[in-house]
């Protein structure tokens, strides 16, 4: 998976998909949240044992995707990618939250195994692609 932020280095998009992140996307600032050992160490001390691939996981997206904006016709409104994982309790999944924002209850997130969940309001649907690692 690519590291570099998808306005730096496009490569895989489609010809449609470049000349509207051209004509429309910016990048902003966004918060992290925990990441690295200080994730690592909250995911062990919830929930006993390491979790390295996911915090991989996270750090991948975020360096890929996190901070992308843009306006949105069909949203009516914007869009911002903010991937970040906020653990709370053992029983939780981990997941990565916000990675789509739109304005709206509508938005995405990833599952821990790579599996984007778009959705309203936490009801949604597993897309069958998994997140490229």
């Amino acid at each position: 998976m690519p590291r570099t932020f998808i306005l730096d280095a496009p490569g895989g998009l489609s010809e449609r998909a470049l000349e509207f992140l051209r004509r429309s996307a910016r990048r902003v600032p966004f918060d992290r949240g925990l990441t690295g050992d200080r994730l690592s160490r909250e995911i062990q001390r919830l929930q006993g044992r390491p979790c390295d691939e996911f915090v991989h996981l996270l750090e991948s997206v975020q360096a890929r995707y996190g901070g992308l904006a843009y306006t949105s016709g069909f949203f009516q409104g914007p869009v911002r990618f903010s991937p970040v994982c906020e653990p709370e309790e053992a029983e939780e999944e981990l997941e990565i939250l916000y990675a789509i924002e739109t304005g709206s209850p509508a938005g995405a997130s990833i599952k821990a195994d790579g599996q984007v969940e778009i959705g309203v309001d936490g009801a949604g649907v597993l897309e069958s692609h998994t997140w490229m690692r």
